[in-house]
């Protein structure tokens, strides 16, 4: 039922009187509740003055109570330390009386005003850190192969320790009817099978099949050890991959065979088998010093297509992919291709043909549609039909912008493309015969992911907005009509105020538009003067439209910011010429488009405090933060996760480094490009930085190493500069565990009040001067 609330006076002497309906003489538990807005971190006591014994919980955690009432009233009171955000406060009342006397005020101390916190009874409040983290979350939307029903799975992550919950639900398609729930699952491979409507799964080193309605359980394949599976179109047969660890290393000395040598799963191989249903009978199919990989299986389920990668140190993209047809019945098998630049491939529902993604440069230049630009974005994927009987190949995104992501070549006529357009993630339909790409409207912003049925004209996808959480639907492949059918956080948002989103768009002088987009805080009032922060990325992908996300802009809204986010040339969804524009460039021209950018930005809405700007970014990004502190003054701090500081260092250390810089550094290496691997590095220009940096970086980070901004800190304080370095200790490129994620963010939060609203007791609340008594 709806709660409403009751306006209560207070007496002269502070107390709420409350008359209870309880006429009996046994003890009851009431609560009363009231919400509490922090504008800024502050300090204040809580006093509450009571009749009656109670516990008290602020934010559902219990800060103490009155546990005893020796005279008329007894009094609790505690030092609270409130964050940027909301807070519930409850009372859990004991009692048997008639009459309940309560008092309570929160004062804050001296050094804030009275203004700093709001008490009121209105539950409405913004983004925090418990909804970028938590809530129940749809993660896919699965339909039958008959069309009959779908699965839908779940997660959410719960406080105070940030355990995942698992769970599976089926519904009947057509009348949306939870048949039935399956919770705290440790499924792996979760497929329906390709006909009827059985689903199977792993469940550690075993294969199970499910019927959706019964849930009547059989066992495929005990102790089968597979990593993953994938089954034939007639559901006879299942192909499967083992993987063999790699022997064991001398653990006194260690001889590299190669770069990649530094992963620890390199030498370790993973192999394909079969298995036969009907029999059991089991069959490897695949061996030797190279692991292979699956592609896909014939429609006539005679052949299946896997690849093996060779190292190739002697040219970019230093690989090679061997791409193979294995006949299942006879075992004979044929090389399809050797590419440098290799991809993936389906077959076409004839069985005649692949569809194949990969690179611009894949096949030649028939892919390539540069006209400025000297090197195509190998990250920049492209569509191709290829023929199995004469080799021949058409480009089909040739003249294309978006890039192509997940690919279901749903029958001869038929392909759909998830693509990546700009900002969006939307749904194409091609027309092999008219070779034509038609738009799907689903209305949705971002297409998370899309699954097909494989006989109906179904498929079910989840999807989210710039303001919208995650949902699930249903697409009717035959009129292309999209229905919601699940909304799990929808009371989770129902009390949370966002501000206004709008598009910005920054053209450049030489015509190039930059998109981006300017996020509102809350009860935005233009007459007033907001700090902002300048969000991008910079590397090959855009930002997106996405809600939430690592760095939520939602939530620095909701701490009074202005964000503006940019996107810079050299992206991939615009088209082959502006991704293009990311190969050699490392911040060459990006660094001048988010400086001028930012400019334009600033100098055409007032309501910016041109004094107060911060600019922040992740990865590339924070290579690009390291990079722009140097160059300008125009931020006057700036926050870096994971950056790189050095490129020639990165090159070398990093994982991906001199495997990402066969792309983003074509045919450049540090002895032969002083310009771009030493000019363009925060670190040999680190005596020009004149303003604040916040350097974070995960201490077990394999993609860009914590070295890049240990050097860059080391220099900073060196040379006298303000720069403060927060190592998260075991966490890798991205902040993965529950705690450290929330640390990590309120660092970020800290770091821009004390820098931006010249506020830093958070700051030093959390990182107190160990220098200072």
């Amino acid at each position: 039922s709806e709660r409403k609330w009751k306006l209560l006076n207070s007496s002269n002497e502070g107390y709420v009187s409350l008359k209870s309906k309880n006429k009996s003489e046994d003890y009851q538990i009431q609560y009363f509740v009231t919400y509490i807005e922090a504008h800024r971190w502050a300090k204040a006591k809580l006093s509450i003055e009571s009749s009656e014994i109670m516990e008290v919980y602020l934010n559902g955690k219990s800060i103490g109570g009155i546990y005893s009432v020796d005279e008329e009233t007894a009094l609790f009171d505690t030092d609270l330390k409130f964050e940027k955000q909301n807070y519930t406060l409850v009372l859990k009342v004991l009692s048997k009386n008639e009459i309940i006397n309560i008092s309570g005020s929160v004062k804050l101390e001296e050094s804030f005003k009275g203004d700093d916190l709001t008490i009121w009874t209105n539950p409405e409040h913004f983004m925090d850190i418990a909804h970028v983290l938590e809530g129940p979350r749809v993660n896919s939307v699965k339909v039958s192969a008959d069309g009959e029903y779908y699965l839908a799975s779940y997660n959410e992550l719960t406080a105070p320790e940030g355990k995942s919950k698992k769970w599976l639900e089926i519904y009947e398609l057509m009348t949306n009817r939870l048949v039935r729930t399956i919770r705290d699952h440790n499924y792996q491979n979760i497929a329906w099978l390709p006909n009827g409507h059985q689903f199977s799964y792993l469940s550690g080193k075993d294969v199970w099949i499910s019927s959706a309605e019964s849930g009547e359980l059989s066992l495929l394949a005990e102790n089968l050890g597979a990593d993953n599976f994938s089954w034939s179109k007639d559901a006879s047969f299942i192909i499967y991959s083992i993987s063999e660890d790699a022997p064991k290393k001398n653990e006194l000395a260690q001889k590299w065979e190669n770069m990649q040598d530094h992963w620890p799963w390199w030498r370790s191989r993973s192999f394909l088998y079969k298995l036969d249903v009907k029999t059991g009978v089991k069959q490897r199919l695949t061996f030797g010093n190279l692991s292979t990989d699956l592609h896909d299986i014939s429609p006539d389920n005679e052949r299946i297509i896997y690849s093996e990668s060779v190292i190739n140190n002697a040219a970019r993209p230093f690989s090679k992919q061997y791409l193979y047809e294995l006949n299942l019945k006879t075992l004979a098998l044929d090389t399809i291709w050797v590419k440098s630049f290799g991809g993936s491939a389906i077959y076409s529902p004839n069985g005649k043909q692949l569809l194949v993604t990969g690179s611009p440069a894949m096949f030649g230049d028939i892919g390539v549609n540069l006209v400025k630009q000297e090197l195509q974005n190998d990250y920049d994927d492209q569509a191709y039909i290829y023929s199995l009987k004469d080799e021949s190949v058409k480009a089909i995104t040739h003249s294309f912008d978006p890039k192509i992501g997940d690919v279901y070549w749903k029958n001869n006529n038929s392909i759909y493309f998830r693509v990546e357009e700009k900002t969006y993630r939307n749904l194409y339909l091609y027309d092999v015969d008219e070779d034509r790409f038609n738009k799907i409207e689903t209305d949705q912003d971002i297409l998370a992911n899309i699954n097909f049925s494989q006989k109906s004209n179904y498929a079910g996808f989840t999807s989210h907005g710039i303001n919208s959480s995650n949902k699930g639907y249903i697409l009717n492949l035959e009129n292309a009509e999209t229905k919601l059918i699940l909304d799990p956080e929808k009371d989770f948002f129902k009390d949370v105020k966002f501000g206004d989103i709008e598009d910005w768009v920054y053209t450049k002088e030489d015509g190039t538009e930059l998109d981006g987009f300017i996020y509102f805080p809350p009860n935005f009032d233009a007459s007033e003067k907001y700090p902002v922060i300048v969000y991008y990325y910079a590397g090959t992908s855009p930002i997106n439209r996405s809600f939430r996300g690592r760095y939520p802009k939602e939530l620095y809204t909701a701490h009074g910011y202005i964000v503006y986010v940019v996107n810079p040339s050299g992206a991939t969804g615009y088209g082959q010429e502006f991704s293009a524009a990311h190969v050699n460039n490392w911040g060459v021209t990006v660094a001048d488009e988010i400086i001028n950018a930012t400019k334009y930005f600033t100098a055409n809405h007032e309501y910016v405090n041109k004094d107060k700007i911060g600019c922040m970014g992740a990865s590339y990004g924070g290579f690009m933060t390291m990079l722009l502190m140097t160059k300008t003054d125009l931020f006057a701090t700036g926050i870096s996760h994971a950056g790189i500081s050095s490129l020639s260092s990165y090159w070398g250390e990093g994982y991906w480094g001199y495997l990402y810089n066969s792309t983003a550094a074509a045919n450049s290496y540090p002895w032969n490009n002083k310009e771009l691997f030493v000019d363009q590095s925060a670190l040999f220009n680190a005596d020009k930085q004149e303003n604040s940096l916040l350097l974070l970086h995960g201490g077990a980070d394999t993609n860009v190493p914590v070295g890049e901004s240990i050097q860059l800190y080391a220099a900073l304080r060196l040379l006298g500069k303000e720069v403060e370095f927060v190592n998260i200790p075991g966490e890798n490129h991205w902040i993965l565990n529950y705690k450290k994620r929330i640390a990590w963010q309120k660092t970020i939060a800290a770091w821009f009040d004390k820098e931006l609203k010249d506020e830093s007791e958070w700051w030093n609340d959390l990182y107190p001067d160990p220098n200072l008594k």
